[in-house]
């Protein structure tokens, strides 16, 4: 297992960030989408968007941050 940086941005701001431990990037991410992470519950409406990006702890972008809802 490897530990992962998940970062949620909201309108080109970081909004939260946390360290996921997963067998790689894209399961790190579908675990921050998945699980009760703060972020999940923070969604206002239809209308708010969130992106979120995977990065290694070196800060090496793993996955480019993308909308998922």
């Amino acid at each position: 297992m490897h530990r992962f940086k998940v970062i949620q941005f909201r309108d080109a701001c970081v909004r939260y960030e946390v360290e996921i431990e997963a067998s790689s990037a894209h399961a790190a991410l579908e675990q921050a989408k998945s699980s009760d992470c703060a972020w999940i519950n923070c969604r206002v409406s239809t209308y708010d968007n969130a992106e979120m990006a995977v990065e290694d702890l070196t800060g090496r972008e793993l996955i480019p941050s993308r909308q998922v809802w």
